[in-house]
Parts: C-alpha cells; structure tokens; sequence
C-alpha cells in the first residue's frame, strides 16, 4: 500500500540530493571493498611461501570486508526496497512532483511580477495625478497670495482714503408725516403730478384733452372714418393721421394717439429736461410754484405719482403744496412705459360691439354702484 503523499510547501530538492549522495557512498564502499578483497587474494596467490600468521590475518580480514560487504549490501537493500517500497519510483514521483511544485512556483512568480507591473503602474499613475494635483494646488496658493496682496493694497489704499476724508455730519431730520387717507374735498377737481428721474412734472390733462379731442373728430370727418357704422372708425388711419397733423404740445411732453383695443389714449412722452429738479422747485419763482399759486384750493387737489427714484423730490413738492394750503394725496409707482391719459369723448374705433342678449327672464334690479372716491392724506 502506497504512502500517502506527504503535504509540505517546502522544496523537496535538499531531501532528494541527501538520498542520492548516501546510495553513491555505499556503492562506492561496497566497490571499495570488493576490490580489497581481490588485491588480497591476489597477493596471497603471488607469494612463494605463504605466513600462517598471514595466511590468518588475510582470512580474518577478508571474513571482515565480507561481513562489511554484507552489511552494505542489506543497508542498501533496505534502502531501495524499505517496506515494499520502490525508491526509484518514489523518486520519480518526487520528481515529478517537485517539478509540479516549480511550475506552481514559476506560475507564482509570474503572477507575483503581474501584480509588482500593475502596482508600479498604478504608483506611477497616482504619483503623475498627485503631482498634477500639487502643481494646481500649487497655481491656486499663487493666485491666492496675489490676491492677498491685491486685496491688502487696496485695503491700504482705501484706509489712506478714509484717513484723508473729511468727517461729514449728518443732514438734519427729514419729518415724514404718516398718510392720513380721507376723502378729497367735494367738488373739487384732481391735478396729477409725475415725480420721475428726480424731477417734477405737472399733467394738464384737461387742455391736452380738449386739444385732441377737437384735432380727433377733425380727422374723422375730413377722412370720413366714421362713413361705414357698420366698420366703425379706421384706428390706425385716426393714429396716424392725428400724429402727423398733431401741433398739441407741451414744454415737457410730445403728445401722441394711440389706440388701445377700441379707445384712443394721449401718450405724454417726455421731453428731454422735461420738469424740474429738487434744486429748481425750491427756487422762488419756479415753474411748478407757479402752478401752484394758479389753482385754488377750494376747487383742486394734487395727485403726486411717485417713482422710487424721486422720493426726496416728492417730499419737496408735496411740502410747497402743503404751504399753498392744497390738499394732496399719492401713490407709488414703477411704471416703465410713458405716462397716458384717454382721449375722453364719445371716439370709439372699430366696429360696435354686439349687443348683449336679451335675458329670458327679468334679472334682479343690482344694487346702484357707489362711484370710487378719491382721497388725499
């Protein structure tokens, strides 16, 4: 029965050259021996008269190297044939197995130089990357110290400037009353006033409708516009005939029709130095005072239309208003296009709407709208 194979990581090569020098001994002792005997027998034979002292000592020696011989002999037996066993198999089996081992080793190895390839590669791609990264964080910490120093310039630059800048006191309070809405006086009539781009305009919206209204049915009947009720009056025809002849000025709009579904409305659009600034409107003697001294408080009130930008102004106008003793009242605005007023007038253009569908049954009577009352505050 075979021997089971014997699991070791070690080489085997040290055991099987151990194995293979103890047999080449005892061939050569054996061989060694063998021609001992031979050489004492020879000169046993060779010598005329033979000593039986010699004669004695030879057999005893020759009975030693066979005992020697012999005992060589079994030792080597044992050696090749121990328990049955083949050495020169075992040794081929060895051998083949030592050369499985150095293929695993050699396949080992060249798995090993794969793995030392690809991690060299792989170090050489972290370092390339890590050496990009040093080298932009590297630009960044440049950019940045420039920055610092840019940054530290311009601070000393600025501190210099504020060392040099003259302390400036404070205005004096401006006194805001808060709005107190009430209606505006009875009978009296509303004047709008723009406070646009830190000026001040006043709207004369009665004169420029009146003026536009009498150029308006002008045009409408020398081109008979309104000749088809059926079609209604022509507004683009109106628009640019009203335009053209147009002579409805004002020193701070030019002032054009445009129409607006069916209803003609008077673009106010402003003139270049239209108004007056904060500085003008304080001077004695100004357009807007003297627009003011002309409207009695008992009959007129002001409607001031704010733009963010002309708040300071607005205060100024309201307060020269106010020592008029008119009543006024605002609104905040941010309003891009150009302030418009309607044509007013019974001017419709387009053809007439349809009228309404008679109801099948009588509807209630609707409670009678209270107009919208203006206020002032």
């Amino acid at each position: 029965m075979r021997r089971a194979k014997k699991q070791s990581g070690a080489s085997l090569d040290s055991l099987l050259d151990t194995m293979t020098n103890v047999v080449g001994i005892l061939v050569i002792m054996l061989t060694v021996t063998q021609l001992g005997v031979g050489d004492a027998v020879k000169r046993i034979s060779s010598g005329d008269q033979v000593d039986p002292e010699v004669l004695e000592a030879a057999k005893k020696e020759l009975l030693q190297l066979e005992l020697v011989k012999n005992e060589l002999v079994k030792r080597l037996k044992s050696l090749i044939y121990e328990k049955g066993v083949d050495i020169a198999a075992e040794l081929r089996r060895i051998q083949a197995e030592l050369a499985n081992v150095k293929a695993n080793v050699s396949a080992l190895a060249k798995q090993r130089d794969e793995r030392v390839r690809a991690a060299e590669l792989e170090m050489q791609q972290l370092l390339q990357e890590a050496k990009r990264l040093l080298e932009e964080q590297k630009k960044k910490e440049e950019e940045l110290i420039a920055k610092i120093t840019t940054g530290n310039a311009e601070l000393a630059k600025l501190r210099a400037q504020l060392e040099d800048t003259p302390i400036v006191e404070a205005p004096p309070p401006k006194v805001v009353h808060l709005p107190n809405p009430r209606p505006a006086p009875e009978g009296s009539k509303p004047v709008t006033v723009l406070c646009r781009e830190g000026r001040v305009m006043h709207i004369d919206a009665g004169n420029y409708q009146d003026r536009a209204q009498k150029l308006a049915k002008f045009v409408v009947t020398r081109k008979k516009l309104g000749a088809d009720p059926a079609a209604g009056i022509d507004g683009k025809v109106l628009a640019e005939e009203f335009n053209r002849a147009s002579t409805i000025r004002d020193r701070d709009f030019d002032i054009r029709l445009e129409i607006r579904g069916r209803n003609p409305v008077l673009v106010l659009k402003r003139r270049d130095g239209a108004g007056e600034t904060l500085e003008q409107i304080q001077r004695s003697g100004s357009k807007y005072e003297q627009e003011i001294r002309r409207l009695p408080p008992d009959k007129f009130y002001l409607q001031f239309l704010v733009w963010p930008d002309s708040f300071e102004t607005y205060l100024q106008a309201r307060r020269i208003a106010a020592d008029r003793g008119l009543p006024a009242g605002w609104n905040a605005t941010t309003m891009q296009e150009e302030y418009s007023v309607p044509l007013g007038g019974d001017i419709r253009c387009g053809p007439p709407p349809p009228p309404p569908p008679k109801p099948t049954t009588p509807a209630p009577a609707a409670p009678a709208k209270k107009p919208p009352m203006d206020t002032v505050d």
